[in-house]
């Protein structure tokens, strides 16, 4: 007894895992802290993908609230679930939706992470633009 999505659903499934592949990617590169032209360029590889954030959510959730609806409806017509323990059925639903609570949390992170590597690049290519300035103005 399992969920399985239908061929739409495991499509979007499919591209939001590669979405969060390349960003995770995008993300993992390094950048040289003293580089202002390898700050920027990172700064314009990372940028596009917050546009695409919003929809990764968005399938994430549609995805896992469908996989909640088809876990009720499993209990509902089994009658031995239906009448089990809480903490077993809890364990059950639990079980049956990990994939696809998986995502949905990876997809959070994510977004999270993105926003905090783009502010934090921000804040580099400021300090070496200060940086710059100061030797300007201090010669």
């Amino acid at each position: 007894m399992s969920i399985e999505l239908n061929e739409n659903q495991q499509k979007t499934y499919n591209s939001t895992l590669k979405l969060c592949c390349e960003i995770e990617s995008a993300m993992a590169a390094t950048v040289e802290p003293t580089d202002p032209s390898g700050i920027s360029a990172q700064l314009e590889n990372l940028r596009p993908y917050l546009a695409n954030c919003s929809t990764m959510m968005s399938n994430a959730t549609a995805i896992y609230n469908w996989a909640k609806g088809e876990v009720a409806n499993l209990i509902m017509v089994n009658e031995k679930l239906s009448n089990c323990k809480q903490t077993i059925l809890l364990h059950f639903i639990s079980g049956q939706l990990a994939k696809y609570s998986g995502i949905y949390v990876r997809c959070e992170s994510i977004e999270k992470n993105l926003r905090k590597s783009i502010e934090g690049l921000v804040s580099l290519l400021s300090y070496q633009k200060m940086l710059v300035t100061q030797n300007i103005s201090g010669n």
